[in-house]
Protein backbone atom coordinates (compact mmCIF):
# COMPACT_ATOMS: atom_id res chain seq x y z
CA UNK A 1 0.00 0.00 0.00
CA UNK A 2 2.90 2.30 0.92
CA UNK A 3 4.40 1.56 -2.43
CA UNK A 4 1.08 2.93 -4.09
CA UNK A 5 1.37 6.19 -2.30
CA UNK A 6 4.91 6.44 -3.07
CA UNK A 7 4.57 6.08 -6.52
CA UNK A 8 1.60 8.24 -6.79
CA UNK A 9 3.37 11.05 -5.58
CA UNK A 10 5.81 10.69 -7.89
CA UNK A 11 3.97 10.21 -10.66
CA UNK A 12 1.97 13.66 -9.42
CA UNK A 13 4.86 15.42 -9.20
CA UNK A 14 6.71 14.41 -12.18
CA UNK A 15 4.16 14.74 -14.75
CA UNK A 16 5.42 17.28 -17.30
CA UNK A 17 9.05 15.28 -17.17
CA UNK A 18 10.77 16.80 -20.22
CA UNK A 19 9.77 19.96 -18.58
CA UNK A 20 11.55 19.12 -14.95
CA UNK A 21 14.99 18.02 -17.12
CA UNK A 22 14.96 21.36 -19.08
CA UNK A 23 14.56 23.32 -15.84
CA UNK A 24 17.00 21.24 -13.51
CA UNK A 25 18.80 18.43 -15.28
CA UNK A 26 20.81 17.23 -16.26
CA UNK A 27 22.10 15.96 -13.30
CA UNK A 28 20.30 15.60 -9.63
CA UNK A 29 21.53 14.75 -5.89
CA UNK A 30 19.22 12.26 -3.53
CA UNK A 31 20.29 12.09 0.02
CA UNK A 32 17.97 8.74 1.26
CA UNK A 33 18.01 7.45 -2.00
CA UNK A 34 17.93 3.96 -1.60
CA UNK A 35 13.93 3.13 -0.76
CA UNK A 36 10.97 4.68 0.18
CA UNK A 37 9.94 8.04 -1.27
CA UNK A 38 13.42 9.12 -1.86
CA UNK A 39 13.88 5.55 -4.72
CA UNK A 40 10.78 6.73 -6.12
CA UNK A 41 12.64 9.67 -6.87
CA UNK A 42 15.15 8.38 -8.30
CA UNK A 43 13.43 6.05 -10.57
CA UNK A 44 11.49 8.88 -12.14
CA UNK A 45 14.41 10.90 -12.48
CA UNK A 46 16.67 8.68 -14.04
CA UNK A 47 13.61 7.25 -16.42
CA UNK A 48 13.48 11.03 -17.23
CA UNK A 49 17.17 11.06 -18.24
CA UNK A 50 18.63 12.85 -15.12
CA UNK A 51 22.38 11.46 -14.13
CA UNK A 52 22.22 10.80 -10.51
CA UNK A 53 24.27 11.36 -7.40
CA UNK A 54 22.84 8.75 -4.78
CA UNK A 55 23.42 9.25 -0.89
CA UNK A 56 22.79 6.53 1.35
CA UNK A 57 24.73 4.96 4.11
CA UNK A 58 24.46 1.61 3.12
CA UNK A 59 26.62 0.69 0.22
CA UNK A 60 25.30 -2.69 -0.84
CA UNK A 61 22.12 -0.77 -1.00
CA UNK A 62 23.69 1.78 -3.19
CA UNK A 63 25.37 -0.72 -5.12
CA UNK A 64 21.99 -2.62 -5.80
CA UNK A 65 20.12 0.42 -6.87
CA UNK A 66 22.44 2.49 -8.96
CA UNK A 67 23.20 -0.94 -10.95
CA UNK A 68 19.91 -1.16 -11.56
CA UNK A 69 19.16 2.37 -12.66
CA UNK A 70 21.89 2.46 -15.04
CA UNK A 71 20.45 -0.86 -16.69
CA UNK A 72 17.25 -0.11 -17.05
CA UNK A 73 17.67 3.94 -18.09
CA UNK A 74 21.15 4.17 -19.25
CA UNK A 75 21.81 7.06 -17.18
CA UNK A 76 24.77 7.60 -14.73
CA UNK A 77 24.29 6.75 -11.18
CA UNK A 78 27.22 7.50 -8.87
CA UNK A 79 26.27 5.91 -5.13
CA UNK A 80 28.03 8.11 -2.21
CA UNK A 81 28.04 6.28 0.76
CA UNK A 82 27.92 8.78 3.90
CA UNK A 83 26.53 8.89 7.55
CA UNK A 84 24.76 12.46 7.61
CA UNK A 85 25.05 12.74 11.53
CA UNK A 86 28.96 13.38 10.76
CA UNK A 87 30.68 16.58 11.04
CA UNK A 88 30.11 18.33 7.50
CA UNK A 89 28.67 15.83 5.42
CA UNK A 90 28.30 18.35 2.66
CA UNK A 91 32.02 18.29 2.33
CA UNK A 92 32.31 14.55 0.91
CA UNK A 93 29.64 15.00 -1.40
CA UNK A 94 31.28 18.45 -2.59
CA UNK A 95 33.96 16.62 -2.61
CA UNK A 96 32.61 13.22 -4.77
CA UNK A 97 31.11 15.55 -7.02
CA UNK A 98 33.34 17.76 -7.78
CA UNK A 99 32.62 20.38 -10.39
CA UNK A 100 29.90 18.31 -12.41
CA UNK A 101 26.67 20.83 -12.45
CA UNK A 102 23.47 19.56 -10.78
CA UNK A 103 20.14 21.43 -10.66
CA UNK A 104 17.93 19.89 -8.13
CA UNK A 105 18.80 18.31 -4.98
CA UNK A 106 16.20 16.15 -2.77
CA UNK A 107 16.80 15.55 0.61
CA UNK A 108 14.60 12.27 1.73
CA UNK A 109 16.82 11.32 4.26
CA UNK A 110 15.84 11.04 8.04
CA UNK A 111 16.72 9.49 11.24
CA UNK A 112 14.03 8.00 13.33
CA UNK A 113 14.67 6.28 16.48
CA UNK A 114 12.63 4.12 17.90
CA UNK A 115 11.09 5.11 21.50
CA UNK A 116 10.90 8.12 23.30
CA UNK A 117 12.53 10.61 22.19
CA UNK A 118 13.44 12.04 25.95
CA UNK A 119 14.81 8.16 26.56
CA UNK A 120 17.11 8.63 23.94
CA UNK A 121 21.04 8.46 25.18
CA UNK A 122 22.81 11.86 24.29
CA UNK A 123 24.97 10.62 20.99
CA UNK A 124 21.58 8.98 19.34
CA UNK A 125 19.71 12.14 20.12
CA UNK A 126 22.43 14.60 18.54
CA UNK A 127 22.68 11.80 15.07
CA UNK A 128 18.88 12.47 15.41
CA UNK A 129 18.92 16.46 15.31
CA UNK A 130 22.14 16.74 12.96
CA UNK A 131 20.65 14.57 10.46
CA UNK A 132 16.91 15.84 10.76
CA UNK A 133 17.67 19.32 11.36
CA UNK A 134 21.79 20.29 11.26
CA UNK A 135 22.46 18.49 7.32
Amino acid sequence: MIKKTEAALSKEVFAGKSKIFSKYGPTAIILGATEGIGWAFAEELAESGFNLYMISRRQSALDKRTADLQARFGIKAVGIVIDLSRPDPWKVIKDEIKEEEYGLVIYNAAASPIGSFLDLNLESARKTVSVNVAS
